[in-house]
């Protein structure tokens, strides 16, 4: 059959008994008549494919054939991302430098110690990895952009410049990826790049409220080594709160994370379903926002106990506390925004655009989180303890190491929470409070 032959015999709706055989997700017949008309004479080759193995339930078609231009994202969308991945990028190897610049300085003035270093390196940790989810969405839009480019090609020889642009403009068209060219290996390789995107994503919505557990943990561990500042009970339960079950919480939601991430892999090679997906997000954010809210409150009733305390004494300054109160809610504020990125990222199947909205609110809450990490370091790890030095109660007799501000100062070294500086720097302090 030539092609002026084919012409007419579409164009004449006569279609063959045979194309009620082809799965919906292969062929769908639109109502509109020059959609109908549209079906290349490509299709030939797919009707006989299928007719061939009608028989075998299992039979293998070409990964691309279950894949239309609708499954993909339009070119304006894709260039628009890679331009926001390439900004965040710009501005998260700044922050890693303002990092790397505060380290170097920090070493010089004094000893960094272990809980110092945990903090730093999970904050390091937390910037890289959202670097590297940047760099592969990057990969992911370009890879799309091949694919929706080999579409337009297509149309173009197929119905005309004007007619492939109507079609480009809309996204929406019954011809598959096999029809249109489009290899399966570049639709396995996009998806895969998709899999590591929405893996470094939910590595980092982990990483958030571990960062936040360890801050609340590291502030609660400084509060207890002033003793007297909560009886045993209390501080068990607080503890109980922040250690046990922040850290399942923590614990549960990477097994979630995998879970989201493999659920995406194998639903997008049809290998299993995509419908629990929306369920498994929702548990999973549920989880994470229980996480940040409790260790909010776990965080601020703590903080609030000792600065109620410190009032009753006006030659003790409340300010390192406030510090730490306030940076801890901005904290929590650049956490919650992930979960509203996540929300927009709900109504993607009504505008495709959303997604923009969804990887602006991920970076936006990711420089907002990290970037009150340093100006919280020195008021938690220092001027907290200094002040808590200071208050130290006079209930406090049988602990030697206690007895003392020298005491004190040896049990947060020895907990990795604060080192002085230097003698002179001690000497100065204490003459100021004088």
């Amino acid at each position: 059959m030539n092609n002026s032959q084919q012409k007419i015999h579409y164009n004449s709706h006569k279609w063959p008994l045979s194309l009620a055989t082809i799965p919906s997700s292969l062929v769908s017949i639109s109502v509109e008549t020059t959609t109908m008309s549209s079906y290349p004479s490509s299709i030939d080759h797919v009707q006989n494919q299928n007719t061939d193995n009608n028989n075998n339930t299992n039979s293998t078609l070409p990964f691309s054939s279950y894949y239309t231009l609708n499954n993909f994202d339009p070119y304006a969308l894709s260039i628009t991302s890679i331009v926001i991945s390439v900004l965040f990028i710009l501005v998260f190897v700044i922050v890693l430098a303002i990092f790397g610049v505060f380290v170097h300085r920090k070493r010089k003035l004094e000893k960094i110690v272990r809980n110092q270093q945990t903090l730093l390196s999970m904050s390091v940790v937390l910037l890289v990895v959202q670097c590297i989810g940047l760099l592969i969405r990057t990969i992911f839009d370009a890879v799309n952009m091949t694919i929706v480019s080999d579409f337009d090609i297509y149309f173009q020889n197929q119905y005309g410049q004007e007619q492939a642009l109507k079609i480009m403009q809309s996204m929406k068209s019954n011809v598959t990826a096999l029809q249109a060219g489009v290899s399966s290996s570049k639709i396995t390789a996009l998806y895969v790049v998709g899999t590591f995107e929405i893996f470094t994503f939910l590595l980092n919505v982990v990483f958030i409220p571990l960062i936040v557990n360890f801050v609340t943990f590291v502030f609660l561990k400084t509060v207890q080594l002033a003793k007297g500042q909560f009886e045993s009970r209390q501080y068990k339960a607080y503890g109980f709160i922040v250690n046990v079950i922040g850290n399942v919480m923590i614990v549960v939601m990477f097994l979630l994370s995998f879970i989201v991430t493999l659920n995406y892999l194998l639903g997008k090679f049809k290998l299993f379903s995509t419908d629990v997906q929306l369920y498994i997000y929702l548990v999973l954010f549920v989880i994470y926002t229980s996480q940040i809210i409790l260790q909010t409150i776990a965080f601020n009733i703590v903080s609030f106990r000792v600065l109620r305390l410190m009032s009753k004494n006006s030659a003790h300054s409340q300010k390192p506390f406030k510090q730490v109160i306030a940076l801890q809610i901005g904290l929590t504020l650049g956490a919650l925004i992930q979960v509203l990125a996540t929300g927009s990222g709900a109504f993607m199947e009504q505008w495709v655009y959303c997604k923009l909205i969804y990887y602006i609110l991920n970076c936006l809450g990711i420089v907002i989180f990290t970037a009150l990490l340093i100006p919280l370091f020195k008021p938690l790890f220092k001027g907290t303890v200094e002040e808590l030095q200071e208050l130290n109660p006079s209930k406090v007799t049988s602990d030697s190491a206690l007895t003392s501000p020298r005491g004190f100062e040896v049990e947060m070294k020895e907990e990795g929470i604060f080192s002085p500086t230097n003698n002179n720097t001690t000497t100065s302090h204490s003459a100021s409070s004088q």
